[in-house]
């Protein structure tokens, strides 16, 4: 209830009461939502139009602080050269991964704080694009085969491994699918399946080419 007594008159809340209802389940909160009995509902599900459809209500969607990424360990042979590394990226469709393997609810993210943080600017999008992406090797040195990417002055395979967690089925697509999109731009990949605790390990001591995580 608005407090009466409150140091400030000046700052009155346009609403004098706010009344919250406990429900024993989300189906319940659906249902009473549906009926008119609750006003506002805060949600964590992406498919919530699956629960009280898409009619009768204003939604705001706030971009929240979880954010999945593709590690480089900048160690490895090959992926220590920037030219790779930035064909690597242009080389991905985002949008591609989320419209294949997660859904609605997901945004494609170059920057882990483009959430309104003033560090952000639009000059940190990158969007797929495989002519420069080939430009930046043959800039580089490398040369296009029918099967892959290949460095002769050097003996260098553009080839790498992506480890994933074997227990995150949403994450094992996405690794599927990069190593497909890898695939049609001639770069052979596989995939490490690991269990959680290897995994871990794998982060720990630096031991992959690339690796799905995330981050809050």
């Amino acid at each position: 209830v608005q407090n009466e007594h409150y140091w400030d008159t000046s700052r009155k809340p346009m609403a004098t009461e706010i009344n919250i209802n406990l429900y024993g389940s989300m189906g319940e909160v659906y249902t009473a939502f549906n009926n008119g009995e609750i006003d506002i509902l805060t949600v964590k599900t992406n498919d919530i139009e699956n629960y009280i459809g898409t009619l009768g209500y204003n939604k705001i969607e706030y971009k929240t602080r979880n954010y999945d990424f593709l590690a480089i360990n900048t160690a490895h042979n090959v992926l220590s050269e920037p030219a790779v590394r930035k064909a690597l990226s242009l080389a991905i469709d985002k949008n591609n991964i989320i419209a294949t393997c997660l859904g609605a609810g997901y945004t494609p993210s170059n920057f882990s704080l483009d959430m309104g943080c003033w560090l952000y600017t639009k000059d940190l999008n990158v969007s797929i694009d495989t002519e420069q992406a080939a430009q930046s090797l043959y800039s580089a040195g490398w040369e296009r085969t029918a099967t892959n990417w290949i460095k002769r002055a050097e003996n260098k395979k553009l080839e790498f491994s992506i480890t994933v967690n074997a227990n995150n089925p949403t994450r094992v697509a996405v690794a599927e699918n990069l190593k497909n999109q890898f695939a049609s731009f001639g770069v052979p990949v596989t995939i490490n399946y690991l269990s959680p605790e290897k995994y871990a390990s794998a982060i720990n001591n630096k031991s992959y080419d690339m690796i799905i995580t995330g981050i809050q």
